[in-house]
């Protein structure tokens, strides 16, 4: 029953051979002959149904008491808009990493962040149903607040001048070194060639600056505020530490 579930689709096989074309060539044809259709018959994946635009806005969430403070600020993206995606691709690229624009703003550069500084990173996550632009931040009650505060100070600067020449060169690097990382591990080639998903266009400095112009507005932010619990009877600012609690990475 479950070899007839499969049978009865949709299916989609990736090949990553280890010789050459003709040896996943031979396997695919091997799969195709595997899968019983009626004459005539044609397979095709649903289609995905859209989802809903996040809203942007400001929602809290409760953390565990003893683990730090987070703040997520996104940005959506419309689904199926590779300049866009590409855009943010690079700029997450120029505003993560030890000498990133958020590094420039929040902290040093080095191996970490010293005892009470933020912690941060940036990324698109969501592609390509719901993609958006994401910057993550991490630190104790008392400074979370004030390194929103800068991240969003960067990114209006951002909207207002756009990214430098430097940061289009640390950009087109990172995303370079990234690639280069994957393609270097079989199981993220494989979900690539499954997935069957070109790389988006290497985007100009021109292209980030109207990026950054058009789409980084703070009318725009979506922002998560997660703090952790206050135990009653605990001065204001200081809460309670739970061995058991971890902050996720």
């Amino acid at each position: 029953m479950r070899a007839a579930a499969l049978r009865a689709g949709p299916l989609r096989v990736a090949v990553l051979a280890n010789a050459d074309v003709a040896q996943a060539d031979a396997v695919v044809r091997a799969v195709d002959r595997w899968v019983a259709r009626r004459p005539g018959e044609s397979r095709a994946c649903p289609a995905v149904a859209s989802l809903s635009t996040p809203r942007p806005g400001t929602y809290a969430v409760d953390r565990p008491a003893g683990a730090l403070s987070e703040a997520i600020l996104a940005i959506g993206l419309p689904a199926g808009n590779r300049d866009a995606l590409a855009n943010a691709t690079w700029l997450a690229a120029a505003l993560d990493g030890p000498e990133g624009l958020l590094v420039r703003s929040l902290g040093p550069s080095g191996d970490g962040p010293r005892a009470g500084e933020p912690m941060w990173g940036a990324q698109v996550i969501g592609a390509p149903l719901a993609p958006g632009l994401m910057i993550r931040l991490r630190a104790p009650d008392g400074a979370i607040d004030a390194a929103v505060a800068q991240a969003r100070a960067l990114l209006d600067k951002l909207r207002l001048e756009g990214p430098k020449a430097d940061d289009w060169a640390r950009a087109a690097s990172a995303v370079a070194s990234d690639r280069l990382a994957a393609e270097l591990q079989p199981r993220q080639r494989l979900v690539a060639l499954w997935l069957s998903r070109p790389e988006p266009p290497s985007p100009s400095l021109e292209s980030m600056r109207a990026f950054a112009a058009g789409y980084v507005r703070d009318d725009a932010l979506l922002m998560i505020a997660a703090r952790p619990a206050r135990v009653e009877g605990l001065p204001h600012g200081v809460v309670a530490h739970d061995p058991r609690a971890r902050a996720h990475p």
